[in-house]
């Protein structure tokens, strides 16, 4: 009986024994299980994360892809643009040099009749064209308008050559006297640039005395022509006083 006693007590403490554990092992079953299901809870947000990454990433990639293929037909315009320019440059450089030798053209021959124009020129006569100064201002006047014309016969000129006050030979065409200005065909009142004022052209051998008619068309022969008659055949060309 004792032993049966003994025995049954023991078997109470293995019992307890053995439930504590149960439960000790429980709960740690418990609390691993805890454990996994939040570790699955998280991988599971890191995928659902993975996941919307993915998604930004393809549409990046899409955007991407159409970006580039924009930017090679762009590639593609701006290439033929260059292109167009390119040939456009080398027409306006063809046309650039061609206009550099017109110019150079009109500049040989401004010399040329600059040069001209110097010759027939009395060296003390330092106005208008045929000299150049940089001291000298350049002249305010308005210009003066003249009949030119070759229709008028005023006789034949002398290929003599007038001599002025410092020895210096001229053509008999040319101003040889630096202290009379000659006459201003066209104009009806006295101005600042002429000492005479002309209505009608008579004796122009003797008011200018720089122009001279051959003995062998007669040296006593005279121009009179009035400036109506004058005005029938003569054109109207601009000069600068």
């Amino acid at each position: 009986m004792k032993t049966l006693i003994q025995e049954n007590e023991g078997i109470s403490r293995l019992n307890k024994s053995l439930n504590k554990k149960l439960k000790e092992i429980q709960e740690h079953s418990l609390k691993e299980n805890k454990e996994f299901k939040d570790k699955i809870l998280s991988f599971e947000n890191n995928l659902k994360d993975s996941n919307q990454r993915l998604g930004v990433l393809k549409v990046d990639i899409e955007l991407r892809d159409h970006s580039l293929d924009c930017v090679k037909r762009l590639e593609n315009v701006l290439t033929v643009k260059l292109s167009e320019h390119e040939n456009q440059e080398r027409v306006l450089n063809d046309k650039l040099n061609e206009v550099n030798k017109v110019i150079s053209k009109i500049s040989s021959s401004f010399n040329k009749v600059e040069t001209l124009i110097k010759i027939e020129k009395h060296p003390s006569d330092k106005r208008g064209l045929g000299y150049v100064n940089e001291k000298i201002t350049p002249s305010t006047n308005k210009p003066i308008f003249v009949k030119a014309s070759s229709k008028l016969n005023v006789g034949t000129l002398s290929n003599r050559k007038a001599i002025d006050a410092t020895g210096e030979g001229c053509p008999a065409i040319a101003r040889c006297s630096p202290l009379v200005d000659p006459p201003l065909v066209g104009k009806t009142v006295k101005i600042k640039e002429a000492d005479y004022a002309l209505e009608n052209i008579n004796n122009l051998t003797q008011v200018v005395p720089e122009i001279w008619v051959s003995k062998s068309d007669g040296g006593d022969q005279r121009i009179n022509r009035t400036r109506s008659e004058m005005d029938l055949v003569l054109t109207t060309t601009s000069v600068g006083a």
